[in-house]
C-alpha cells in the first residue's frame, strides 16, 4: 500500500573500521514505518491524554495513505510503489489539523445499504482528497494457482463505493483503481471494485 526507504540504509554492524555499512531491503524498511506508527501513535495520545490509546489498523492505514508523498512514473497508486512514499512529517501535521478541526477525520461505522454522505465546502482552486479505509473479512482462498492467477473478479466482502460530487455541476468524480488490463501502467479513475 505505501512504501519506506529502504535501499542504502546505514546501518550499525559487528564488522568494519567505521562499524556502519549501507543495507538494502524490507528489513530495513519495515522498521522506519513502526517507528513513525509508534511516533504518531504517541502525538495522539498526548492530544487526547489517553496514554493507552492505539490506532486501529484501517485508521492507521487511512492516515498513512492519505499523506504519502506520490511516487512512480504515474499520477495515483501503482503496483511498485502503492499510493507512494510515507511522509510521518505530513501524517503528524495531518493529527494536528484533525485535533484543530481543519480538516476532516471521521470514523463512522457504516450500516449495509444506508447511504453516507457528507457536504464539504471546498475554496476556489483547492484540491479535495478522500481516503476511505476499513477491514474487510478474509477472502475464501482459491484451490489452485492457475485459478488465482485468472481469476480476476472482486474478492471484497464490503464493496464501498467512493465519489465526489460537484454540486454545483453535478460533475462525478470516482476514485482511483488499478487497471487490470495494464497492471504495470498508470492507474485510471472509476468504480474500484
Amino acid at each position: 500500500d505505501l512504501v519506506a526507504v529502504g535501499s542504502n540504509v546505514i546501518v550499525l554492524t559487528h564488522s568494519g573500521p567505521t562499524w556502519m555499512e549501507p543495507n538494502s531491503g524490507t528489513s530495513f524498511s519495515a522498521p522506519i514505518v513502526t517507528g513513525i506508527v509508534g511516533s504518531l501513535t504517541q502525538l495522539k495520545r498526548l492530544l487526547i491524554n489517553q496514554e493507552n490509546y492505539n490506532f486501529r489498523a484501517d485508521e492507521i492505514k487511512a492516515l498513512l495513505t492519505h499523506t504519502t508523498m506520490e511516487a512512480g512514473s504515474h499520477e495515483g497508486p501503482d503496483n511498485w510503489y502503492g499510493w507512494g512514499l510515507i511522509d510521518a512529517k505530513a501524517a503528524a501535521e495531518f493529527i494536528l489539523a484533525a485535533d484543530e478541526g481543519l480538516v476532516n477525520l471521521k470514523k463512522k461505522i457504516k450500516i449495509s445499504g444506508e447511504n453516507y454522505e457528507k457536504i464539504i465546502v471546498a475554496n476556489p482552486n483547492e484540491k479535495i482528497k478522500v481516503t476511505l479505509s476499513w477491514i474487510d473479512p478474509a477472502a475464501v482462498p482459491l484451490s489452485s494457482t492457475s485459478d488465482r492467477i485468472e481469476d480476476t473478479s472482486s474478492k471484497i466482502v464490503n464493496d464501498f463505493d467512493l465519489r465526489i460530487v460537484d454540486t454545483v455541476t453535478n460533475e462525478v468524480f470516482f476514485p482511483w483503481k488499478l487497471n487490470l488490463n495494464n497492471v504495470t501502467g498508470a492507474a485510471i479513475k472509476g468504480d474500484n471494485t
